[in-house]
């Protein structure tokens, strides 16, 4: 790793878990811009200047750079704050029906502090509701700039914070496994937590599903465009909360039916290594390739959050066909860097997610 990573990752391992800065990573060659790009592409503005604090004020960086960094995280609170507000909102609107809450805020609140974890969408998950039941239900509340269906959820927005209204939990990576993860989630929906988020009674998934749903969602991300350090710290610190009260017989025959283990064992090593997690909260560490482990970390720290920093994207062109076929070529250059970790599961997402994908969006002429 380059020095301006090593020194991310110091200062948001700092912020974790409050723990002291090895200050000789900063007595010289401290390129705090390059620090702030990283931390701007990986999501982490917030930790990373919670991290910067723990610095003895002579390290830090000068007093503009500090007070423009503040302004950006000092915004991040603020819309924090209006997440919570509209959580609250949407829990009274569904009052008998209330869904679940995955994602976002729901490992927010398990941060050190919780306005400095960068928000996205406020994810909802109504377990037991068809593709139908959702839209007709969304239509009942006061939703605005209603979007089109995926084959999961439909995207809306309150109080001009984006909300996604899911009737499905998630897709497996493999296809072959989607009438497991169905009867998983199924059953999930009978034993549902009440779990308190800033004040607001929400209800969430059982702990072991829960674990397995945001491994699920990081190796999607991980294996269709990219993925960077905001999704693997969710799970770490969900881990870290909870993992006294999960019950690891369960959790591993839900990895093995859904042949996730390969993957929970990845993020697992790739956290006790890069982040310093705590060994005895990752469960299923051993085994982990170190040459895969490294895979990822190169594709964490090349493409960032979500994949949304590819410098290929930097360059698409404006011709619709172009455009297309340059897209193609990104996707499958993608895919063949993560083929090495694990090939089955890239070639079938590449047949059955990415392709249908693609002409399904010709069809809308997309």
């Amino acid at each position: 790793m380059e020095r301006p990573q090593i020194q991310l990752l110091e200062l948001l391992k700092a912020a974790l878990w409050q723990k002291e800065i090895h200050l000789d990573l900063f007595e010289e060659d401290v390129d705090w811009k390059e620090i702030h790009r990283l931390a701007k592409e990986q999501a982490l503005l917030g930790l990373i200047y919670d991290g910067m604090l723990s610095l003895p004020a002579e390290k830090r960086p000068n007093r503009i750079s500090l007070l423009k960094w503040y302004g950006v995280v000092a915004e991040m609170e603020t819309l924090h704050e209006k997440h919570i507000k509209t959580l609250k909102y949407i829990y009274e609107i569904f009052q008998e029906e209330k869904p679940v809450l995955m994602k976002g805020l729901s490992v927010s609140a398990l941060y050190p502090n919780p306005k400095r974890r960068q928000q996205g969408d406020i994810d909802l998950y109504f377990g037991g509701k068809t593709e139908q039941g959702v839209n007709e239900f969304i239509k009942k509340a006061p939703f605005e700039n209603i979007g089109e269906n995926t084959p999961k959820h439909i995207e809306a927005e309150l109080n001009g914070i984006s909300v996604e209204l899911h009737w499905k939990l998630a897709t497996p990576i493999n296809p072959f496994k989607k009438k497991c993860f169905d009867e998983m989630t199924n059953s999930s929906t009978k034993q549902l937590r009440t779990v308190n988020v800033g004040g607001v009674e929400t209800l969430q998934l059982p702990l072991e599903i829960n674990a397995v749903f945001l491994l699920l969602h990081m190796t999607s991300h991980f294996i269709n465009s990219g993925l960077g350090l905001r999704q693997i710290c969710d799970w770490v610190l969900f881990l870290t909360t909870y993992h006294k009260e999960m019950k690891r017989e369960m959790l591993e025959s839900m990895l093995s039916d859904l042949d996730l283990m390969k993957y929970w064992r990845l993020f697992a090593r790739f956290s006790l290594d890069y982040l310093d997690a705590d060994k005895d909260c990752l469960f299923f560490v051993e085994h982990a390739n170190s040459k895969k482990v490294d895979k990822l970390g190169e594709v964490v720290f090349e493409l960032g959050n979500f994949g949304q920093y590819n410098d290929r994207l930097k360059h698409n062109p404006k011709s619709y066909w172009l455009k297309k076929m340059y897209a193609f070529g990104t996707n499958v250059q993608h895919h063949g860097r993560v083929f090495m970790v694990s090939p089955k599961d890239v070639l079938l997402n590449f047949l059955f997610v990415y392709l249908p994908g693609v002409f399904s969006r010709f069809k809308k002429g997309k």
